[in-house]
């Protein structure tokens, strides 16, 4: 991968390591925020870092992430990790979904990640502490029987979910993918170290080349990425 950072991600000067984003899938999009993120980053290095201890006899090398052992690695994570994640065998956020893993298959579908089952909170304890474990901060439980009927338990469920959202958050299908291509490069802008200057001369139109402007748009990409 020429021309990327320590996680993967291009140059945010370069127009050519983007391009193909026109034919990005929801999920490739989706992804493409998630491996931005910090929480997965880490989440998935110091899975990466117990593998390599347990696994391999040599030093911990520098680019960890970038030895083969890893390119292909999904780890599974407990439910509470992949609720936070969204995404439940967590792939390596140095790579593009594209670039190893073509197939989009249910397993690893968002849904999936935010499930658990009456064993998983009985494996982790008994009192409710250990159920609040499992669910992220800005999540909620709900109750589903599968053995009754399913319409009546759903109906209604998404507005209901939406009617809580925090009202910065604006759901991915409804950004724009020009919009979104503009925060990925704004977050690769700040992670390696343009200032809100260098982002509104290069990312931003003639009439918004400000300080503010800029400065505006970073807290909007990063909001965007930290919802998804």
């Amino acid at each position: 991968m020429p021309n990327t950072n320590e996680w993967g991600c291009p140059s945010w000067t370069d127009d050519g390591g983007y391009i193909g984003n026109d034919t990005w899938s929801e999920t490739r999009w989706r992804w493409e925020f998630l491996r931005r993120k910090a929480s997965v980053r880490s989440t998935y290095w110091l899975k990466a870092y117990d593998e390599w201890r347990e696994t391999v006899s040599e030093a911990i090398p520098e680019r960890l992430l970038f030895q083969p052992k890893f390119e292909r690695l999904f780890f599974d994570l407990g439910p509470g990790e992949a609720a936070n994640a969204g995404i439940a065998p967590l792939p390596n956020p140095v790579y593009s979904w594209g670039e190893v893993w073509p197939d989009e298959t249910s397993s690893r579908s968002p849904l999936k990640a935010r499930s658990f089952y009456h064993y998983d909170v009985i494996k982790t304890s008994d009192d409710l502490a250990s159920l609040q474990k499992l669910i992220p901060i800005a999540g909620i439980a709900i109750s589903f029987d599968p053995n009754s009927p399913i319409e009546p338990q759903i109906e209604g469920l998404q507005e209901y979910l939406e009617s809580l959202r925090h009202h910065s958050v604006t759901p991915l299908e409804r950004l724009h993918k020009s919009k979104r291509l503009l925060y990925l490069r704004v977050l690769d802008a700040s992670e390696q170290g343009a200032s809100y200057q260098d982002i509104a001369n290069r990312l931003l139109r003639h009439t918004q080349k400000t300080l503010g402007a800029a400065r505006d748009v970073s807290a909007q990409a990063k909001r965007f990425r930290d919802s998804v």
